[in-house]
């Protein structure tokens, strides 16, 4: 006879290593950023409690445009490569799942992004 665990301790327990693993990284990181070049300069002049740093200006801008083109990029791959690529694999089920029965509505779809 298996003895059962109450459900809040076996979420705890498995949750354990995922945040040991992920805190381990992420030190990792913080400790290697600087070092590399890739460093928070605005985070870390505003938990220093200086004015933000001056090239600040500078470095929006081409965040906000790379990351559109990213963005732009991605849609395109998936509108243009891969989606012919499943629906050629897939045939009649492919075309199953393009139908608008099964599409949620915009509301969930936006949810689940998250």
């Amino acid at each position: 006879m298996q003895a059962q665990l109450p459900l809040p301790l076996l979420v705890t327990i498995q949750l354990i290593p995922q945040m040991i693993g992920f805190a381990r990284v992420a030190g990792a990181g913080l400790f290697f950023a600087n070092q590399t070049g890739l460093g928070l300069p605005i985070l870390e002049a505003k938990l220093r409690g200086e004015p933000r740093p001056a090239r600040f200006r500078s470095i929006v801008p081409i965040g906000v445009i790379l990351g559109v083109l990213a963005g732009l990029v991605i849609v395109a791959l998936d509108a243009y490569i891969f989606q012919p690529a499943v629906q050629a694999q897939l045939d009649e089920a492919a075309s199953a799942l393009a139908s608008a029965a099964i599409r949620p509505a915009p509301w969930k779809g936006f949810l689940a992004s998250f």
